[in-house]
């Protein structure tokens, strides 16, 4: 097979991914997260504090303004791990990744000219040996 065919089956494949449900979803809430006024504004507040903690960083001294600064930080990060449109972007995008774990499964047992294995086997992901789908 030439290179040009392999990487037509490789287009195809991106393809066949972008219109995958699990693609879809992840860039439908990626689109929603970015045009959520919430959501915009704790990033933009936590852009704020990184960038105040950096230049805090190049300076001598200020221990307590430094140690505030980290604690609003994690704030703002828990914040954001904690928001509604944040948990459901993050469960899409394990999602998808689960997908490509499985797609990359698939490839290695063709270049390793195994079998592929249907599923994680009786005992769910118990027995599973790395399908991704955890």
């Amino acid at each position: 097979m030439s290179m040009e065919q392999i990487l037509d089956k490789a287009r195809e494949l991106g393809g066949m991914l972008a219109e995958s449900a699990e693609f879809n979803k992840m860039v439908e809430l990626e689109q929603a997260a970015m045009e959520s006024p919430d959501v915009t504004d704790l990033y933009g507040e936590y852009t704020d504090l990184h960038e105040q903690m950096e230049a805090l960083s190049l300076e001598e001294g200020g221990e307590a303004e430094k140690d505030d600064l980290r604690r609003d930080l994690e704030g703002v990060e828990e914040r954001l791990s904690n928001h509604p449109e944040i948990k459901a972007l993050e469960a899409a995008r394990a999602g998808f990744n689960a997908l490509m774990a499985r797609v990359n499964r698939a490839l290695q047992t063709a270049l390793q000219g195994e079998e592929e294995e249907s599923g994680c086997g009786p005992d769910g992901c118990a027995g599973c040996q790395g399908c991704g789908s955890r």
